[in-house]
């Protein structure tokens, strides 16, 4: 029976990723030969999402230990917090901001 929307079984990234113990060439060797090459773009994605979330994370990581370690002690005792530091929130709010939305759409185009 040919695949249809209603048969068809999703496949797992973890069943594409080898330090998983998946077998992407499993999936391959059922493709279509004009589609072979769908299990790398797919990876190529993954691998790109991965990326970004750990710089996202880094980033927040970051903002965090700012915010605990500077901001907030100086705002206890009443001072002015200084204006690299604020410029340097601003800065990585903006990059956290737009790397969620490279991370939306690679899992986007992972996912499709």
């Amino acid at each position: 029976m040919p695949p249809t929307a209603n048969n068809r079984k999703k496949i797992g990234i973890n069943d594409l990723r080898t330090e998983k113990g998946g077998d992407p060439d499993r999936y391959r060797r059922l493709l279509l030969p004009d589609d072979v090459d769908l299990i790398d773009r797919v990876l190529a994605h993954d691998n790109q999402r991965r990326s970004l979330l750990t710089s996202l994370e880094s980033l927040r990581s970051n903002m965090s230990n700012l915010q605990k370690n500077i901001v907030a002690p100086k705002k206890k005792a009443g001072e002015d917090v200084p204006s690299d530091v604020l410029e340097q929130l601003k800065e990585w709010k903006a990059e956290i901001a737009a790397l969620g939305n490279q991370l939306k759409d690679a899992e986007r185009k992972r996912d499709d």
